[in-house]
């Protein structure tokens, strides 16, 4: 049976407002998890969704440079955070629709890149999620060919960008995260009044 979730999960947010989803490192660590998210982002809003160590959290500014934020300074704590591109409801036409989408605009020409699906829950997808990944990466490359004229490059192991459909019940979240997310150093933007 599935957690109690909001069916409104993803829907009324201001434009401006960026979204993402976390998880807490292990099953116990949830308390760490929101204090470390508190630290860096004093402000936001962190919504528990129903399922177990997993969170939404919604703030102000660039969603790529916040969840950046997160996995280089709160990585002990969070297992991983996934910057929110687009919700749609969960439906294999409306995620394979949105990761094609997704992915033809952020993978850039020379960059690796894989597809991965994180179901949690009671399944609202009953098609096999490795199969259901190659069929939406095949769409993905054949969209990034015809765009750049060349074979796009696929790392299942390390690639330079991921595409993410956190499912979450009823609702589900097309995401992204980088690997340079996790190999360069973390330096704060400085502002000009300082």
């Amino acid at each position: 049976m599935c957690p109690s979730i909001h069916k409104d999960l993803f829907r009324d947010i201001p434009f401006n407002q960026a979204r993402l989803i976390v998880t807490a490192r292990g099953l116990y660590s949830n308390k760490k998890a929101r204090r470390a998210l508190r630290r860096i982002l004093p402000y936001a809003r962190i919504h528990k969704t129903g399922f177990r160590s997993v969170y939404v959290i919604e703030t102000h500014g660039n969603v790529l440079h916040i969840a950046e934020k997160i996995i280089r300074r709160c990585l002990d704590d969070v297992g991983h955070a996934t910057a929110v591109v687009e919700e749609v409801q969960t439906d294999i036409n409306n995620i394979k629709e949105a990761m094609v989408s997704a992915g033809s605009q952020l993978i850039k020409e020379y960059d690796s890149y894989c597809i991965r699906i994180k179901r949690r829950g009671s399944y609202f997808l009953d098609e096999n999620i490795q199969a259901l990944e190659a069929d939406i990466g095949g769409e993905i490359w054949k969209v990034l060919k015809e765009k750049y004229g060349k074979e796009p490059r696929v790392d299942l192991e390390n690639p330079d960008i991921k595409i993410i459909a956190e499912v979450l019940g009823h609702a589900t979240a097309i995401g992204v995260q980088y690997k340079s997310w996790f190999e360069e150093p973390y330096q704060e933007e400085i502002s000009d009044t300082q």
